[in-house]
């Protein structure tokens, strides 16, 4: 029987066995195999990277390195004080914002479609003002290293809306949120002075 091209005969058994593989081909395919074993590496560490860094596996920073100065989508408004950013928050599917250093009336409050609280003066007001300037609109969030979060799990910021003005400024200056005088925080002294401002001017709740 004729041997065929890559065959070789064993003398001892008659048998034919392929034949060896020269060694530049051998080291040219295992060179060829290493490439694309370490590409395709890179390319799912990458791609867990980017699902970890937008909230789609458990992120192992803190919340100072996941949000601070990060711009994000408002997907919901609460209250004029409170808000939803398009992230998810562990098994959340958004992030619960709350504004530093501001405090806004309290919505109404209801339990199974019935009225358990009645919205405070000014509330419906200072939630439309929020919703106004950004609702589905991009807001950068800033942070506060000494405390991320409220004591209801609500992440603490400063919101920076499209135009470049501050969400929580906007409020005071309204007169629809008060400085809150509980935190300390690094606008502090500022929030005080905005809202001493308008109630000089008389603005929203403060007429």
């Amino acid at each position: 029987m004729a041997k065929t091209q890559g065959q070789t005969k064993n003398k001892l058994t008659g048998k034919t066995k392929p034949a060896a593989m020269p060694l530049e081909q051998f080291l040219h395919r295992r060179r060829i195999r290493r490439i694309v074993v370490t590409i395709g590496l890179i390319l799912v560490v990458s791609a867990l990277i980017l699902a970890d860094r937008n909230g789609l596996l458990l992120y192992r920073g803190t919340d100072y390195d996941r949000y601070h100065e990060k711009t994000f989508a408002v997907a919901r408004i609460v209250d004029g004080d409170t808000l939803h950013i398009q992230t998810p928050d562990g098994h959340k599917r958004t992030t619960v914002v709350r504004l530093w250093g501001v405090d806004t009336p309290e919505i109404a409050k209801r339990n199974n479609g019935q009225l358990v609280r009645p919205a405070e003066p000014f509330a419906d007001q200072a939630r439309q003002f929020t919703v106004d300037l950004c609702q589905g609109k991009q807001v950068r969030v800033y942070l506060e290293k000494h405390n991320q979060r409220g004591k209801y799990g609500r992440l603490l910021a400063h919101v920076r809306l499209p135009d470049k003005t501050w969400l929580n400024e906007r409020l005071l200056e309204a007169g629809l949120a008060s400085a809150d005088r509980r935190f300390s925080h690094s606008r502090y002294d500022h929030y005080q002075q905005l809202q001493r401002e308008a109630k000089q001017a008389k603005q929203g709740m403060w007429r």
